[in-house]
């Protein structure tokens, strides 16, 4: 009805979503990152919660 889906898989998250929400812990934030990295495309929109984490390193 909203549009809204769920799924534990970060890669077909990755695949079906053009917004990505990481909230998780700061010190989980690389191994999602080294998980979904290569299925990153200009039309995600990618949103962090994760105290202390930089645009900058995200972007890497």
């Amino acid at each position: 009805k909203m549009g809204i889906n769920f799924t534990t898989s970060n890669k077909e998250a990755t695949h079906k979503s053009d917004v990505l929400f990481l909230a998780v812990k700061p010190h989980i934030i690389p191994f999602v990152l080294d998980e979904i990295g290569p299925d990153i495309e200009d039309r995600h929109l990618i949103i962090s919660c994760a105290a202390g984490v930089t645009i900058s390193s995200i972007e890497k």
